[in-house]
């Protein structure tokens, strides 16, 4: 308990000082911090569902949307391949379209 507890930023450490389990500081920063995580993971699909290649360069592009992924599973959010490549496909639109014609 005390190696986490010294872990924490100095804001935390005060919303925890109280708690006498190892069991009731993992509640308190659940509670505090996981409505954050959970917002923030709805702002990042929020982003690749929205995101678009426009003028951005194909490796840019591709480049952000890794980068989003990346995002979902360093909060614990995995992303499957299948989704990434649906991701990248829906951003390039009309782009994608212009290139089955050829």
């Amino acid at each position: 308990m005390a190696w986490l507890i010294n872990s924490l930023s100095e804001s935390a450490v005060t919303q925890v000082a109280m708690c006498k389990t190892l069991a009731e500081v993992w509640h308190t920063l659940e509670v505090l911090y996981g409505t954050l995580t959970r917002s923030r993971i709805q702002q990042v699909n929020s982003e690749l569902l929205s995101l678009s290649k426009g003028a951005l360069s194909i490796s840019e592009y591709v480049h952000r949307t890794k980068a989003l992924a990346q995002t979902l599973v360093s909060m614990g959010k995995p992303v499957d391949d299948d989704d990434l490549i649906m991701w990248i496909l829906r951003g390039l639109g009309s782009e994608l379209h212009m290139c089955n014609q050829i």
